[in-house]
């Protein structure tokens, strides 16, 4: 593999303004990438670097500054004029139809044909072998719509593979990727593409990952975990509040230093030591069984965090979907307090004191068109109401308690909650 370097960059981003309403979201950015390098991108939540990543992708026009793409000076007006110099961006928002087949999906507007009509066997052949390159064992025929969220995450790490590489058939009919291929002359942006994944399909696109590299793609990789940088990163940009702070190769940076570039202080206790004394039982679930999980029995005490483990389509998230009475149980009990308790739905779930954190905040777990205080108290809204009417001071206390608590950014309730970086969502 070429390093850093030897080849001029491929990218680089000089001066980059970008403003929202109330917010200004990148202040005089600069980035610069080398082919054959996994360029990390780093910093809290609404630092900015989805906003950047998005200018890159043709979806935000900046206010100032200039990006070079092989050493010329480009204004990217749209996405497919970015899909065209050869920057690919694997959103963090997932970008794919429910109603169309895996398949359907990773050749969207770039079908396969065949004497002018669309050739689903060929792209069918094709997917398998993208499919295979990260992972996932699926038809792809099957609808996206039954795909859970981390299997949808692989289907676009696929799709982004389709628009980087030649795909090829041997003299054996066999589909394969050309790995090879114009890779140099092309950037790969990854927006916490392992958000969702489990630790082991987080293996398997790490040394995908690498082996991209080696044919020297060039890949901005966005993540908040430390190790997981460290593992895949050549060098790294820390952004803070919209700005460059930090950047340089990631070895010659310490964890401590790293996490002073991001929050503007040192923590001097990032691990607290973990001194709980349990308290008593809360949960217990018997023997739980639906058509996804099978005589599931565990018990959480006050103060005591569970952790539940498995590969995509284990069970794990339809195990806490029922638990919340989002999925009809088949047999087993549930007791809060030591008290059975039949939850049926999310609003007696709520009432016994249970809540969901959804995997899919999108589509799941947030009024995307509602304000930030709407959606903070949308699941306890009965706590500030009086006489059928909403006590707006009460609420807009708690929200605002909350906001800060959380260090939400910006810290506005009134603002559309889509307005927010995926983080801060």
């Amino acid at each position: 593999m070429l390093k850093s370097g030897v080849l001029p960059p491929i990218l680089e981003v000089r001066n980059l303004t970008k403003a929202f309403p109330g917010a200004l979201a990148l202040d005089a950015v600069t980035l610069t990438v080398f082919p054959g390098e996994v360029h990390v991108l780093s910093g809290e939540n609404g630092a900015g670097k989805s906003t950047l990543l998005r200018i890159l992708a043709g979806v935000y026009q900046p206010d100032q500054g200039e990006i070079r793409f092989r050493g010329t000076a480009v204004r990217i007006a749209n996405p497919q004029q970015a899909l065209k110099l050869g920057i690919i961006t694997l959103y963090q928002e997932l970008n794919l139809v429910g109603a169309l087949s895996v398949a359907e999906n990773i050749f969207l507007g770039r079908e396969q044909t065949l004497w002018g009509f669309i050739d689903r066997r060929t792209m069918s052949s094709y997917a398998k072998t993208l499919l295979k390159a990260v992972a996932l064992e699926i038809d792809p025929a099957t609808p996206v719509s039954e795909l859970g969220i981390a299997q949808r995450q692989l289907v676009e790490i696929a799709k982004a593979l389709s628009q980087v590489f030649t795909i090829t058939r041997r003299s054996t009919g066999e589909a394969i990727i050309d790995f090879s291929a114009n890779a140099s002359h092309g950037v790969l942006t990854m927006d916490e593409p392992t958000a969702a994944l489990s630790n082991h399909e987080v293996a398997v696109l790490h040394e995908l990952i690498l082996r991209l590299k080696s044919y020297n793609l060039a890949i901005i990789y966005i993540s908040h975990r430390l190790k997981e940088l460290r593992s895949i990163g050549d060098r790294i940009t820390v952004l803070r509040d919209g700005k460059t702070v930090a950047s340089g190769p990631l070895d010659t940076m310490t964890d401590d230093q790293l996490v002073h570039f991001m929050v503007g202080r040192n923590l001097s206790d990032t691990h607290p030591p973990r001194q709980v004394t349990l308290g008593p039982e809360r949960l217990r679930v018997v023997n739980l069984s639906n058509r996804s999980v099978k005589n599931i029995s565990f018990a959480v005490r006050a103060g005591e965090i569970i952790g539940i483990f498995g590969l995509v389509g284990a069970g794990r998230t339809e195990l806490l979907r029922a638990i919340f009475g989002l999925a009809a149980w088949r047999s087993g009990q549930l007791l809060v307090d030591g008290k059975m308790r039949r939850v049926q739905n999310p609003r007696e779930a709520i009432s016994t004191g249970i809540g969901l954190l959804p995997e899919d905040r999108k589509a799941q777990g947030l009024a995307l068109l509602r304000s930030v205080r709407e959606n903070i108290t949308a699941a306890s809204l009965e706590r500030f109401t009086f006489l059928g009417f909403i006590r707006r001071y009460l609420e807009r206390q708690k929200a605002e308690e909350l906001v800060k608590e959380l260090g939400i950014r910006p810290p506005k309730l009134e603002q559309l909650s889509c307005n927010l970086s995926g983080g801060n969502q």
